[in-house]
């Protein structure tokens, strides 16, 4: 699995990442589906799913999830499970800080 360390944002800010999962799609593939899994590395946070805006998109290999609010001091892990048409299940992991 890939990580990806994303800067940090305020909790009233709305800031896009990104998921490039280009290299994974050979032969013609493409991206059919993704998941996108929310957890605390540090810090508290009851609800850390709710930092997702909304729903993903997808262009071009690359899966994109607005993020926004979350609790000033903790540290979020947002981890994108991707769903290829070949069958294959590439996932990526990113951290972000909310200060």
């Amino acid at each position: 699995m890939i990580t990806v360390v994303n800067l940090s944002k305020t909790p009233d800010s709305i800031v896009t990442i990104q998921f490039n999962f280009i290299s994974e799609l050979i032969n013609g593939a493409s991206i059919s589906g993704a998941t996108l899994n929310v957890e605390v590395l540090s810090g508290i946070d009851p609800a850390p799913e709710d930092i997702l805006d909304g729903s993903y998109t997808t262009a071009s290999g690359i899966v994109s999830q607005k993020l926004t609010g979350g609790v000033p001091g903790v540290i979020y892990q947002v981890t994108c499970f991707a769903t290829l048409s070949n069958g294959n299940l590439p996932a990526i992991q990113t951290k972000i800080a909310i200060v």
